[in-house]
């Protein structure tokens, strides 16, 4: 830690600029704390361990630096832990030579004696809480009273922070930026030492709310809090022309064999993920590997993200190779959709017959309600409606299910069209 004379040009003339001060030995009963003291930290064990020090040298080796407050006490600047260290080596190993301090008696203002209060404060490690305070501090004296350090070495304000603390100038840059951008909720964290100054750092780059419920999340160390900034990033996708050459490019013919996305996912996982294909054809650049896949300049995509879509894109061409397929099905007709639980037929005479007891005009009229198609093409478009509302309110969404309804919705069109037809 520089000491504070360090930090004044050597040609200043001490009867002009240099705090007046005289040497008193003072009963560690008459020196009071600094009412602006900010450092806590110091635990009884720091104490002992500071005392064990004084007492194998014998006395204090350096002066306090005290101000007079009152009739016959004085206020401490610089030397809290030196008094507490002698006041347990009295009090605690019943040493009295250890009553008296030696300190040097300054004559100044608050301002200065408050800015050396920071500048002198070095023996016992400090918490990173203390020094932002020490910076903000320092910061608005230097802006406040320029007139009162107008010899403080350097250009800009955080160059002379980082001269008079004796710290890298991107050190007290980053406390800067905490200082101006950390919330409530993170201060209070660091004060108490939930957080370091890494995790401070990446906390203030967000916004307060937040900040607030990373805390509350307890996602408090710096790495943590990048990962979910980077997981919150939006990615950026390829076009989706560029999705369908690739996909008429290496997927189209595959995928005509299959009757699910889990097996066109399966086909990629072992022709591209897991042989970390990559290559360029037809202006498509493409890189795989087990974690995802770059399509041109996108970022990686999960290749769950990247099945949304090629399902996105390629949806209707599913639904025209289905229709196909239906259209060669007489006296019948069987859509299958898991969210709607449906797999009907049409009965024949012989099942109709066969149905227990039941009445048979009550039966037939229940069959004109459970297989009326109008009936299933207005619930589904109600639904789909529904889904469209949610994702435009901006709940989560998957893709994939708004996809598959909208195919839903165009397959039931399309048969009520074959059904006037």
């Amino acid at each position: 830690m520089a000491k504070f004379g360090a930090v004044f040009n050597s040609d200043v003339k001490k009867t002009d600029n240099r705090p007046r001060s005289e040497t008193r030995w003072i009963h560690y009963t008459k020196l009071i704390d600094n009412t602006d003291q900010y450092r806590k930290s110091a635990t009884e064990d720091d104490i002992a361990a500071f005392a064990e020090l004084i007492k194998s040298a014998g006395r204090v080796l350096q002066d306090l630096l005290v101000r007079k407050s009152g009739t016959d006490t004085y206020e401490i600047i610089a030397g809290h832990h030196r008094r507490l260290a002698c006041r347990y080596l009295v009090e605690h190993e019943g040493l009295k030579e250890f009553e008296f301090l030696p300190c040097k008696v300054e004559h100044v203002d608050d301002v200065q004696a408050e800015f050396q209060l920071y500048a002198t404060n070095g023996f016992i490690p400090k918490t990173d809480a203390e020094k932002l305070h020490e910076i903000e501090r320092i910061k608005y004296l230097l802006d406040k009273y320029p007139d009162e350090f107008k010899h403080v070495h350097g250009g800009k304000t955080v160059e002379k922070i980082a001269r008079i603390l004796n710290m890298g100038k991107t050190t007290v840059g980053d406390y800067v930026n905490i200082s101006k951008n950390l919330g409530d909720k993170g201060r209070e964290a660091l004060e108490k030492g939930h957080i370091n100054k890494s995790a401070a750092l990446a906390l203030a780059s967000l916004p307060e709310e937040k900040q607030e419920e990373l805390i509350m999340d307890g996602k408090t160390t710096m790495r943590e809090i990048e990962a979910h900034k980077e997981a919150s990033k939006p990615k950026r996708e390829p076009e989706p022309r560029q999705v369908r050459i690739f996909y008429d490019l290496f997927l189209k013919d595959a995928d005509r064999r299959f009757n699910s996305s889990k097996e066109l996912r399966e086909y990629l996982m072992s022709h591209f993920a897991k042989s970390y294909r990559s290559g360029c054809e037809a202006g498509i650049s493409y890189d795989c590997s087990p974690k995802g896949i770059i399509v041109c300049n996108s970022d990686r995509l999960s290749w769950t993200e990247f099945l949304d879509l090629v399902d996105g894109v390629t949806g209707s061409d599913r639904y025209e190779r289905m229709q196909e397929e239906e259209q060669d099905m007489t006296g019948q007709y069987a859509f299958n959709n898991i969210d709607m639980d449906i797999d009907e037929e049409i009965m024949s005479e012989e099942d109709e017959e066969n149905v227990f007891d039941e009445d048979e005009k009550e039966f037939k009229k229940s069959l004109e309600t459970v297989y009326d198609l109008a009936f299933y093409l207005t619930e589904q478009r109600e639904r789909l409606e529904m889904i469209r509302q949610r994702a435009e309110a901006g709940d989560d969404v998957p893709v994939k299910v708004l996809r598959r309804q909208e195919y839903i919705v165009q397959g039931l069109e399309a048969l009520a069209k074959m059904s006037v037809g």
